[in-house]
This record gives C-alpha cells, sequence and structure tokens, in this order.
C-alpha cells in the first residue's frame, strides 16, 4: 500500500467522501421524490419534516400514516434508503480511516 503524507491523505480523503455525499443525497432526494408520489400532497412536507428528523407540526399527518397503507409505504421507502445512506457512507469512511492510521 503507497505511503500518503497527511497532506494528501486528508484532500484524497476529502474528495471520496465529497463524491459518496454528493451521490448519497441525490439518491436521498430521489427516494423522497417517489415518496412524495405515493401520498396526498398536502402531506409532502409533513414527509420532508419527518425524514429531516423535525418536529412534525400538528397536521393530522400521523393520523393519515396510521390509516393509509400508501403513506407508510412511502415512509418505510424513506427511512429504508435514509438507512442505505448511512451504511454506504460507512463502508465510505472505514477505509478512508484505516489509510489515515
Amino acid at each position: 500500500m503507497p505511503k500518503y503524507n497527511n497532506a494528501e491523505l486528508t484532500m484524497n480523503m476529502v474528495g471520496q467522501l465529497k463524491l459518496a455525499l454528493n451521490k448519497l443525497d441525490s439518491e436521498m432526494s430521489s427516494r423522497i421524490e417517489e415518496a412524495k408520489k405515493m401520498i396526498v400532497p398536502e402531506f409532502h412536507a409533513c414527509l420532508e419534516q419527518l425524514v429531516g428528523g423535525l418536529e412534525l407540526e400538528d397536521s393530522g399527518f400521523l393520523e393519515y400514516l396510521e390509516k393509509d397503507p400508501n403513506c407508510q409505504a412511502a415512509v418505510e421507502l424513506v427511512f429504508k434508503s435514509s438507512v442505505t445512506h448511512f451504511e454506504t457512507l460507512l463502508a465510505t469512511l472505514r477505509p478512508l480511516l484505516a489509510k489515515s492510521e
């Protein structure tokens, strides 16, 4: 394995992380848009709030979620994508961190 100086390693790591994060953000945005198509438009903002970890306003979204199978599927799609997002990020970070040791 080639030896890197700290500056080269840092620049390489930052570049790889930026590429990975841009790809993941794009994929997550696509999943959110796909999920929005599964629910009524009045709750699109609520879905984004839920995904972003923001507190939901009392909008009836949770009641809608409990009763509508399409909404349940939309939320599941987005949260599964979030898990994949974090797993991919972790997989990207592991080899980069190993190089820095």
